[in-house]
């Protein structure tokens, strides 16, 4: 990297984008730490923790040795393929939705809409709009949950972004689809007959797509067969390894990087059919979330996910914010703190102790002894003294207002799990899968919070898609908390 005059230091996840854009294979967490301390002009110890931390998270990769090594997932699924089942509605009207479809065979960063599709001669298929009733699209969206489904119609087109969550099923909405009318009619296309995708370009969603009839189903029966069994043992191996606290579309994921190498070497079945059919795995909603688990299974996932996180917890462990926060059981990391910093800074104020206030009233801090307190608090006024010598106004002017929504419906949400502790509502008295979804919630507006902790990066385009969602998460909030109330009412 050359530094000239005016130009600014990279940050470390651009640095680590290049990295991993780059690989061509398999690499180890040496390998791309050579690379950051060269380009990112910092070797401390900070540095090589939050490398780690970014990996281990990354979407583009796979982590595997102890999350010593890593593989690009463009490159684990280059040229693999899979099958996909058009329903017969989309036969009727010459259309293909792709919806979930996609998954696991494509970037989670781009939406499935904007995926390119091309046949044998390399033509692509156009897009276009179509109209639907919110229930009848549900079906292309399930492995998504609630949550992800109306984040992206929402982005799919303006319109949906009007829908009322209160009388949505029966509302239309429109979707883009792509224009299959030609492809179909060339193949005779009937209902049963499918879709060989073949992955292109992963990080593009760049797909092949051929014709197979429903005859092929019959010939390939044993496959698909041995293909099913082989899904059915990854997924079990991802249920043991992660439980139930990752989104369908990662442990589809996950399942194909652990799982038997025919998974990738064979189209086996569509993902729907196979669900469809397992005896073993199955689509189970979690609040507005979707996750596949265990068919079989009677149990309470909400006190697996508690038992999980307990576990976790009470260790006396200090290394960072983000550390102490989880080991004392806060909801909480130290990007969120950052925002309501800046925002204290944005209106003019100056007091930690009000910040604390806001993040931490009727909120009580356990810890673990003397040290792990300490040690918080000495962190914290390092953070603030660090964000009041560097906070510039003029550039925060970019997402000000902005990140002061999204901080409302934070305190929103804090003041009403305070409010269920006023009124002496035990954990068990909640509906485990709602309350999920209100941690899934956290994890949106953590997201969109560290986002606007870095203006500089955000473009006008990212700022509207902000704007747009900020309405959508404060109407998904509502929703949950009526629907929680209503049930402890019951």
């Amino acid at each position: 990297m050359t530094t000239g005059k005016g130009s600014k230091k990279k940050k470390l996840p651009e640095v680590i984008d290049e990295f991993v854009l780059g690989a061509e294979n398999e690499f180890t967490i040496d390998d791309i730490l050579l690379y950051v301390h060269k380009e990112y002009k910092s070797s401390s110890r900070n540095t090589t923790k939050n490398v780690v931390k970014e990996l281990v998270n990354h979407p583009h990769i796979f982590t595997f040795g102890n999350d010593n090594r890593f593989l690009k997932r463009s490159k684990f699924f280059h040229h693999v393929k899979f099958r996909v089942k058009p329903m017969k509605s989309e036969i009727d009207q010459g259309v293909l939705v792709t919806g979930h479809r996609l998954i696991p065979f494509s970037n989670p960063l781009t939406p499935p809409f904007e995926c390119t599709l091309v046949d044998n001669e390399k033509a692509a298929f156009q897009k276009k709009k179509i109209t639907i009733l919110f229930e009848d699209a549900i079906i292309y969206y399930t492995l998504y949950g609630l949550t992800g489904m109306m984040i992206l119609i929402h982005e799919d087109d303006e319109e949906n972004q009007k829908l009322d969550l209160s009388t949505i099923d029966k509302q239309p909405l429109k979707l883009t689809a792509l224009d299959f009318s030609d492809f179909y009619r060339k193949n005779s296309f009937r209902e049963g007959d499918t879709l060989i995708f073949t992955v292109l370009d992963w990080y593009k969603s760049h797909y092949l797509v051929e014709y197979s009839s429903s005859d092929d189903l019959s010939k390939e029966f044993s496959d698909i067969r041995r293909w099913c069994n082989f899904l059915d043992d990854a997924l079990n191996e991802v249920f043991d390894e992660y439980g139930p606290v990752m989104p369908a579309d990662e442990q589809l994921a996950q399942a194909f990087f652990l799982g038997s190498p025919f998974l990738r070497q064979f189209h086996g079945m569509h993902i729907g059919g196979y669900l469809e059919k397992s005896n073993r795995a199955a689509i189970t909603p979690l609040g507005a979330e979707t996750i596949l688990w265990r068919k079989d299974d009677d149990g309470d996932i909400f006190a697996g996910i508690t038992s999980m996180l307990d576990e976790k917890m009470h260790t006396g462990a200090s290394d960072d914010l983000d550390t102490i926060f989880q080991d004392i059981g806060i909801d909480m990391n130290e990007e969120v703190m950052i925002a309501y910093m800046r925002d204290e800074l944005f209106r003019g104020e100056k007091s930690l102790k009000a910040i604390k206030e806001r993040l931490f009233a009727n909120r009580e801090l356990s810890f673990y002894d003397k040290h792990q307190k300490q040690a918080f608090n000495s962190m914290v006024r390092n953070v603030w003294q660090r964000e009041k010598r560097n906070y510039n106004r003029v550039v925060d002017q970019k997402v000000g207002k902005l990140r002061a929504e999204v901080i409302a419906i934070n305190d929103h949400i804090l003041a009403w799990l305070r409010s269920l502790d006023q009124r002496l509502v035990m954990p068990e008295e909640l509906p485990g899968s709602e309350m999920m979804e209100f941690s899934r919630l956290s994890q949106s507006i953590s997201i969109m919070l560290e986002a606007m902790n870095d203006p500089i990066e955000l473009d006008s385009d990212i700022i509207k898609t902000f704007a747009e969602e900020i309405n959508l998460l404060n109407e998904i909030m509502k929703h949950h908390i009526d629907s929680i109330e209503a049930y402890l009412d019951n």
